[in-house]
């Protein structure tokens, strides 16, 4: 009998994807509702995506459940990671060829578009190692 050994690091990644999530659906849902006045560094459109918040919040929950769960070698926690990787792609998607279609150059100069890129990367790469790996977990 093998042992199963997940990713430590794709783990972590997990994990910290899911805490980013959150962290930034709870900011954009109370600043959008009036009960803080996000800094002057925030960006004022991620103040106001209130429905983005409501899909980035479970995402970000779900991905923390699927990490633990991945580290436990729990089946279920493939495919709830696939799910949360599916979605960040094609929400992630959709904003970053919107936002590169709109103003091409100005796009790259704001933080949060980067972030946005850097998590679409990091989320296929994601999808494909648990793609390629996923019997490990069976």
């Amino acid at each position: 009998m093998s042992t199963k050994e997940s990713s430590w690091l794709m783990n972590l990644i997990m994990l910290i994807i899911g805490a980013i999530s959150i962290v930034l659906a709870i900011m954009s849902l109370v600043a959008s509702y009036g009960f803080v006045t996000p800094p002057a560094w925030w960006p004022s459109g991620l103040a106001t995506a209130t429905f983005n918040s409501m899909i980035t919040l479970p995402i970000g929950v779900w991905m923390v459940i699927a990490a633990i769960g991945l580290w436990d070698e729990q089946e279920w926690a493939v495919g709830a990671s696939f799910v949360c990787f599916t979605v960040i792609i094609a929400q992630g998607l959709i904003g970053v060829v919107t936002g590169i279609l709109a103003a091409p150059v100005d796009f790259w100069l704001a933080w949060p578009n980067w972030v946005a890129f850097i998590l679409i990367l990091v989320s296929i790469v994601g999808f494909l190692y648990l793609l390629f790996t996923m019997k490990r977990y069976k």
